[in-house]
């Protein structure tokens, strides 16, 4: 880009202004930082704020003559170079040194701005952020000053870094050819790009990287404004010690992904709070699809309307506890607390308390370890006796796991897993059984929400995605067997497949239950068969069309699978 820009700055034939056009927060800024204000001979100008074309020349002036990069040529030193431009005026002009020298050169008028200006030579001049000017008439009255300062003064060249979208003008492409040689289109290099996203976040960069990419986002202001929120946070957050039982790291990727998606809603796609907060876990809300599912709404208000955050509130719902808390106890038995100050034991016990007794909808696995490290506390006898807990006709696992089960846990923990489930890793049997009996039953919800999510998008239509899923991952089960409304099965292949999808799907089935197929568990799925062969063979009974052969193609497939299973049942 820079090679483009001096290109056409170098044709004498045309105005020696070039407009870099990029959109909002796509890093032009950054860029010409780093890649055109390296070089002396540029300098850089904001034009946000500009109320009049005086203010334009108090900045021009005080640029030039106070950029730290000045060369002896242009200007022997600061005050040499003052009384070149001021020249012999009388004593009241004497003023207008210091007036310079603290960069309020407002003070000058007429002549005395004239020979400062003229002044300016060997300069290429980046004006950053025309957009912002506020009155149109203003912009367009800057752009023909440097026109005319490009042609006068030696050697003086100007870039306008803009986006053309938002340019307030009437005729904004006649403006542009009047005034400008070209239009160079900005667009950052990936890597300059990943290299902002990581930034002060080395811990966690791979992960910010890949939350950008998923989210597809590009804006480097929204990236920069986040960023900054997200180190504020946990420098906040994680002072006095207070994560020295926490898994910082998860913590962290947990809130930099939050903070993230939450600026991405508000700034990229103008989602209002109540819009945001139904993406959060803790909202009961349908989410939406493709868009980022955030974790909590706790940081919602405050990202978006500045409202106070209490940090104890982000460490409890951003990091989780370390393995190194309980689980230690669990893995390494009561040997652990001999090195441990007896003081500390009642302060764990206290935690395990609160954990089995008081928490709603605890994690699985903390909840268990906690009930198993009671256990081996009690076992080895550091504990005396637990008041709290009715053992007088149960045993101890057996009196917690009546009286203190939640009826309601949070799943997370064994589908994320700290550190994973392994068969019998408890020191009770009766601990075990139960674990495994609750792990079942997670299992069957979790194996019936994927089932409703896989159902929903099949009625969408067939893919190769879906064909090649649904082969894999249930191949040796009824799959089918499980939908809720052949009905609807039927509605949506007719209505809303496209007649690829249908000869996908025959070709699927075809391939599912081949003749000599041997796995008894898909005869479950006959009674759908049969059901989506009755439905398609009435609809096409009452319409025609193209459509209808293929429909027609795929009840013959049916047919021949559904004697097939029924002769397999007989038999």
């Amino acid at each position: 880009m820079k090679d483009k820009i001096e290109y056409l700055l170098k044709d004498d034939s045309m105005p020696k202004m070039v407009l870099l056009n990029g959109a909002w927060g796509s890093g032009k800024t950054f860029w010409i930082e780093n890649n055109l204000l390296t070089d002396d001979e540029y300098l850089y100008l904001s034009l946000n704020g500009l109320g009049s074309i005086d203010d334009f020349y108090s900045n021009l002036i005080s640029k030039f003559f106070f950029n730290k990069n000045i060369k002896v040529e242009d200007s022997s030193s600061f005050l040499d170079g003052l009384q070149n431009v001021l020249g012999n005026f009388n004593q009241e002009n004497k003023g207008l040194i210091s007036g310079l020298i603290s960069g309020l050169v407002s003070g000058f008028k007429g002549a005395a701005v004239a020979k400062a200006v003229s002044s300016i030579k060997n300069r290429i001049i980046v004006l950053d952020d025309v957009e912002r000017i506020v009155k149109p008439n203003l912009a367009k009255e800057i752009m023909g000053v440097c026109q005319s300062l490009s042609q006068k003064n030696d050697k003086l060249k100007f870039i306008f870094a803009t986006n053309v979208n938002e340019l307030k003008f009437e005729n904004t492409h006649a403006l542009i050819e009047k005034n400008f040689s070209g239009t160079v289109e900005f667009e950052i290099n990936e890597d300059d790009f990943f290299q902002i996203v990581k930034e002060n976040i080395a811990d966690i960069a791979t992960y910010g990287v890949e939350v950008l990419n998923k989210l597809e986002l590009r804006n480097i202001r929204i990236l920069k404004r986040a960023k900054s929120k997200y180190l504020s946070l946990i420098e906040e957050v994680e002072k006095d010690n207070s994560t020295n039982n926490l898994d910082v790291i998860k913590g962290r990727k947990s809130l930099f992904k939050d903070v993230v998606s939450i600026y991405y809603m508000q700034m990229d796609i103008g989602f209002d709070i109540d819009k945001i907060k139904s993406q959060a876990r803790d909202m009961v809300t349908e989410s939406q699809p493709n868009l980022p599912e955030i974790e909590s709404t706790i940081l919602v208000e405050h990202i978006v309307s500045s409202k106070s955050l209490e940090f104890e509130d982000v460490l409890k719902s951003y990091y989780p506890v370390k393995v190194l808390t309980f689980d230690l106890l669990l893995s390494r038995g009561a040997k652990v607390l001999t090195e441990i100050d007896e003081a500390q034991i009642y302060e764990y016990l206290q935690s395990l308390k609160s954990i089995i007794t008081n928490e709603e909808n605890p994690e699985l696995l903390r909840w268990f370890y906690a009930v198993d490290v009671i256990y081996e506390l009690d076992k080895y006898k550091f504990i005396e006796e637990l008041a709290w807990i009715p053992t007088t006709e149960s045993s101890l696992v057996e009196s917690i796991l009546k009286n203190y089960q939640p009826n309601v846990f949070d799943t997370s923990a064994p589908m994320n897993g700290r550190r994973g489930y392994r068969t019998g890793q408890f020191y009770s049997e009766e601990l075990n059984q139960k674990f495994e009996s609750v792990l079942d039953e997670l299992k069957e919800v979790k194996q019936g929400e994927k089932i409703k999510y896989l159902e929903d998008e099949i009625l969408k239509g067939w893919t190769s995605d879906l064909d090649s899923k649904v082969y894999k991952e249930y191949r040796a089960a009824s799959f089918f067997s499980l939908f809720q409304n052949s009905n609807k099965f039927v509605q949506a292949l007719t209505e809303d497949w496209s007649i690829q999808q249908v000869n996908l799907f025959r070709s699927f089935v075809e391939d599912r239950y081949k003749v000599d197929f041997n796995n008894s568990s898909l005869i479950e799925e006959l009674s759908f068969l049969v059901n989506i062969q009755k439905g398609l063979f009435e609809y096409t009974q009452q319409k025609c069309g193209l459509k209808i052969g293929f429909l027609n193609q795929l009840i013959e497939s049916l047919n021949l699978i559904i004697n097939t299973m029924e002769n397999s049942q007989k038999d």
